[in-house]
């Protein structure tokens, strides 16, 4: 049996539905379909919805305009007239619920996580049923499954859940198992599943990747794969290097290095459920669906310098906790670390000295991170700073650790560059590295570090 999700990307006008719908027709034995909202249709939500006080008459040009965009998707890509209207008037529910959840807020003046969660879901549940549509119109047998009603089961963290897989496991056996062998293709939602009070959670950004890889787990699948408008993985991005190239294959560690602190190809913790079963992982392009793309599965190889890719974050802010001792009195990491975690901020990495701790966050929790430690000021911790203009770079390959001197190599190749390493931290993945650098470095750094390690 094999997985295949397909990203907002791969679906975002007509042309490319079709292209979908004939991949998925041409593909033989069982298999399961994963889709995410129609390309940017998720973010154009999170941006309305982010506004600080939204009218009326805005919530009314926005579904209208919602509407316009899935009926043309809807009327250009099914031909069978019967199922145009269904699907026509399954799409009208849920842009009608969508309307009342959205003046629910402009009434309230409140916008819960329960309810954004809800909200964002709908991109996903719209683009599931217009698939299904186009199937049937191709006579190809067809069912769209809303995550949540399927039984895709969460831990209930609204915005960045986490699947239960033993639940989520039951719940498909039983809801989509037997329509599979039977030779209906199910049409799943990516991104959401629900808590087990039935509440809708998100998995976060690129969660349908997630999704795909947690109904893989509980399908016991052959092979999942990514579609998407890239080649897969590269030894850099390419708007830095223009030579860079595609990586065949990877392991589950170094893809999972690569999606935690590169560009966002894949959503980090998608590795994980398909490690549990062995599931190879390949990402396609839909431009090229005749390329092999990327592999990511449980056996790494090395290459002759070791490293594979080099990425970096520019969405990080390096938060300084100083004071003398503030390093070696015992209990002041927990506390720093504890603070920020309760206030739901994700810690990327932790540097200490005698006087000095140094974390990186995601620079949007900056204000909340300000507000949290406010409350540990005093004592040993004299004073609390952050640095804005830095970059953390990524340096990727299997074998990385056991490679005696290669540390040396990376920091060499930077120095002859001219640019200054800020801060290290190294140990804690058998296959990476990362250093933090000033931004401004960016372009010297990536380039120099390709060309000593990447370039054939």
């Amino acid at each position: 049996m094999k997985v295949m999700k397909f990203g907002g990307a791969t679906i975002k006008d007509p042309k490319m539905m079709k292209d979908v719908g004939n991949i998925i027709q041409k593909e033989k034995g069982k298999k399961v379909v994963v889709v995410s909202a129609l390309s940017g249709q998720t973010n154009e939500i999170r941006e309305f919805i982010a506004q600080s006080r939204i009218k009326r008459h805005e919530v009314d040009e926005f579904i209208k305009k919602i509407w316009k965009r899935h009926t043309f998707m809807v009327k250009k890509t099914i031909s069978d007239k019967t199922v145009l209207k269904d699907i026509l008037e399954t799409l009208n529910k849920h842009i009608l619920r969508l309307e009342r959840l959205l003046y629910g807020v402009v009434y309230t003046e409140e916008l819960t996580p329960r309810t954004k969660d809800l909200i964002l879901s709908f991109g996903e549940r719209a683009s599931a049923y217009i698939m299904e549509g186009m199937l049937l119109s191709k006579n190809v047998k067809a069912k769209a499954y809303e995550a949540d009603l399927a039984g895709v089961v969460t831990d209930g963290i609204f915005l960045n859940a986490t699947a239960d897989l033993i639940k989520t496991k039951e719940n498909l056996k039983k809801n989509i198992l037997p329509g599979i062998q039977k030779g209906t293709i199910p049409v799943i939602t990516g991104f959401f599943g629900c808590d087990s009070k039935g509440r809708t959670t998100t998995f976060g950004k690129n969660g349908s990747d997630y999704s795909a890889a947690v109904i893989a787990n509980a399908l016991n699948a052959d092979i999942l794969e990514l579609w998407k408008d890239v080649d897969g993985f590269m030894s850099a991005n390419p708007s830095i290097i223009e030579n860079a190239h595609t990586i065949q294959r990877l392991s589950y560690d170094e893809a999972a290095e690569l999606a935690y602190f590169g560009i966002g190809l894949l959503h980090p913790r998608t590795v994980q459920p398909a490690r549990e079963k062995d599931i190879p992982i390949v990402i396609k392009n839909i431009l090229k669906p005749n390329k092999d793309g990327t592999t990511i599965e449980k056996t790494g190889f090395k290459t002759e310098k070791v490293i594979k890719s080099v990425v970096y974050s520019k969405d990080l802010i390096e938060i300084k906790v100083s004071g003398a001792g503030a390093g070696y009195r015992p209990g002041v990491l927990k506390e720093v670390t504890s603070t920020l975690g309760d206030s739901n901020i994700n810690i990327y990495s932790v540097s200490t000295s005698h006087t000095q701790l140094s974390l990186l966050i995601h620079k949007n929790d900056l204000s909340i991170c300000n507000e949290a430690l406010n409350g540990v000021q005093g004592g040993v911790i004299e004073h609390i700073d952050h640095l804005s203009d830095i970059a953390l770079v990524c340096v990727v390959g299997e074998g990385s650790r056991e490679n005696r001197g290669l540390a040396g190599k990376i920091f060499s190749a930077v120095s002859k560059a001219g640019v200054n390493v800020e801060m290290i931290s190294a140990g804690a993945s058998s296959v990476a590295s990362h250093f933090i650098i000033k931004r401004i470095d960016l372009k010297k750094t990536i380039s120099a570090i390709h060309q000593t390690f990447c370039e054939k």
